[in-house]
């Protein structure tokens, strides 16, 4: 769980989140970002939150985080 709080707090860090949205363009389907994450080893936790999440489309990073903040 501590490996899942530090993925999803660490917008910037070494192997956070963040790093893992690097290269992605903005705006980006659900799927894709989901697949994306889970190609780049995101945590089932949040690519599950993701996936169970209604919206469809996601316009930027902060996007993404604000709905994986409450896994922390």
């Amino acid at each position: 769980m501590d490996r899942l709080k530090d993925m999803a707090s660490s917008a910037g860090g070494s192997g956070g989140i963040g790093d893992m949205l690097k290269g992605i363009d903005f705006p980006i389907q659900k799927d894709q970002l989901v697949s994306h994450l889970e190609q780049h080893g995101a945590p089932s936790q949040i690519t599950d939150r993701l996936k169970g999440d209604s919206t469809e489309q996601f316009q930027n990073q902060d996007d993404v985080m604000s709905k994986v903040s409450g896994l922390m």
